[in-house]
């Protein structure tokens, strides 16, 4: 309703991390499927849940085909300053859940970070997938913004966005299209490619 009023794009980060019996099949993701097909311009990121390793593990509603979802990665940088590991390459974080009988996740994003404001837990690292969609609903952000600018007037659908997205991530060496989706989420790529679709 906002967006409409507004006239502007809505981008909505979830995270659930709920097990899905029957993978796309939840009343929560036929919901959003209706939503999103009466609204495309609603762009949904959810992390595809922390069930992992094993195969068709996404939680619900990120098995949808309506929803973006995204596995978590730790980055080397991220595992030096606030784990104390040396990590040769960036990895897919173990409990990243992993697709099967849906094509999930999209992509992984960075799924670890640290608070920077006061916390309210005795904690400020976290990580999971929940991490991992926020970074990507940035991502889409950033990239809906910089069409904004570029090509005023030009609506980009959700489903659309997310091809783009998809389409232009880096294949992580070592993983396969169940642990990683389509690979590592990048925005650079990912503008490159969209503005060559809207050429």
């Amino acid at each position: 309703k906002i967006s409409k009023e507004v006239e502007v794009p809505c981008v909505i980060n979830m995270s659930f991390g709920i097990g899905s019996e029957i993978e796309g099949h939840a009343e929560m993701e036929a919901f959003l499927e209706e939503l999103t097909d009466e609204n495309p311009y609603l762009y949904i990121c959810l992390g595809s849940g922390n069930e992992g390793p094993g195969i068709s593990s996404p939680g619900l509603p990120s098995a949808s085909y309506s929803v973006f979802s995204s596995g978590a990665i730790l980055t080397q940088e991220v595992g030096r300053d606030l784990y104390g590991a040396t990590l040769n390459k960036d990895i897919i974080l173990y409990f990243s859940s992993r697709g099967g009988e849906v094509r999930k996740p999209d992509v992984c994003s960075p799924g670890a970070c640290t608070s920077t404001v006061p916390n309210w837990e005795n904690w400020d690292r976290f990580w999971g997938t929940s991490m991992a969609a926020p970074y990507s609903a940035g991502v889409m952000s950033l990239l809906l913004s910089a069409a904004s600018k570029e090509y005023p007037g030009v609506k980009i659908p959700s489903q659309f966005l997310y091809k783009v997205v998809r389409e232009s991530a880096a294949h992580m060496e070592g993983y396969n299209h169940l642990d990683q989706g389509h690979g590592y989420i990048n925005a650079v790529n990912a503008l490159n490619l969209l503005r060559k679709y809207i050429d």
